[in-house]
């Protein structure tokens, strides 16, 4: 039987169909049109079908009996001589996507299979981590943010500590209940169609910046997140590096200087969103080295700030009264 040519096979309709609506309502969302997201759809669905193709059965070829005693030693020979097939990892299901941390190693696909891959989806295998009836589960009492925040976090990416204010948590209950069956369509890096769920993929419009937030929420917020980095796969160094770095912040002689806190909320903000970019480009530097020069600036642009606001303040609530007599 001749495989099926897919490519020349009719499509379902993407619009009713009960695997492919959500994907094709998804690009429309993301503002393309009918006949792209149609277009992409296609190539989607050509490539599923082409996956699930299947080879025709081969008959199996019935031995020869009158040869078999004179070949039995050749088989067996030729058998020694090559080597074994290739260990295939059984598949195993992965966690579901709300689970809150990876426990051990990260999950690495299967490169025992010879051969490159073409066009076939990633499989993947859980490794788990050694029985230990004495381990404490690592996320079970903390309040848990949104999946935006814990998905960048565990990418190394600058996250901010709104996400982990009040505000963020509340937020984080809301965005569980509404997006949790939403799916983003993006590309991938080597220009495939992935889908990722909504919640890890748009960040909060109403995320405040660092230096908006208050002392308080900087204290609640920067100790929450310094404990979900080992549950975030961070390394053990990098986690006490960025806990150093907030401790050095929280502990400054600064705090104690009229609006010496403000000061420090906006150096913190900008020097770790500049950590984790060079992080990114490769650049590794002591991110918990606070700068004397830079704290004088930031200081000092506050300052020019409050003054500024102070002057049209007081400009507009004692205009110039002109005299033309």
């Amino acid at each position: 039987m001749p495989l099926v040519d897919h490519e020349q096979e009719e499509h379902p309709d993407f619009e009713t169909h009960p695997f492919y609506q959500h994907m094709f309502q998804a690009l429309l969302t993301q503002g393309q049109n009918r006949e792209e997201a149609m277009l992409l759809m296609i190539d989607v669905w050509n490539r599923t079908t082409r996956n699930n193709a299947q080879p025709p059965d081969q008959p199996p070829q019935p031995p020869d009996n009158d040869n078999q005693p004179e070949q039995d030693g050749q088989d067996n020979q030729r058998q020694d001589d090559q080597d074994p097939p290739p260990f295939q990892e059984p598949d195993i299901p992965l966690p579901p996507r709300d689970y809150p941390a990876r426990q051990g190693p990260p999950r690495v696909p299967n490169n025992h299979q010879e051969g490159p891959a073409q066009d076939k989806p990633e499989r993947r295998a859980l490794h788990l981590p050694p029985v230990d009836l004495n381990a404490r589960s690592l996320t079970e009492d903390l309040e848990r943010p949104t999946s935006y925040a814990i998905e960048r976090l565990r990418k190394f990416e600058y996250v901010p500590l709104w996400y982990f204010t009040e505000q963020g948590l509340r937020a984080a209950d809301k965005d569980k209940s509404y997006n949790e069956d939403l799916w983003d369509v993006t590309k991938t890096s080597d220009d495939r169609l992935s889908l990722r769920p909504t919640a890890t993929n748009r960040p909060n419009p109403n995320a405040l910046d660092d230096e908006q937030l208050s002392w308080e929420q900087f204290l609640d917020a920067s100790n929450l997140l310094c404990r979900w980095l080992i549950p975030a796969d961070w390394p053990e160094d990098y986690a006490k590096l960025l806990l150093s770095f907030f401790y050095r912040i929280q502990n400054h002689q600064e705090r104690n200087i009229l609006k010496g806190k403000e000061t420090l909320l906006l150096y913190q903000a900008r020097a770790r969103k500049a950590w984790h970019e060079e992080l990114k480009a490769g650049h590794f530097y002591n991110l918990a080295a606070l700068s004397k020069e830079k704290m004088e600036l930031y200081r000092n642009e506050l300052a020019a700030k409050r003054y500024d606001a102070t002057h049209r303040a007081v400009s507009k609530s004692n205009p110039i009264i002109l005299n033309h007599n």
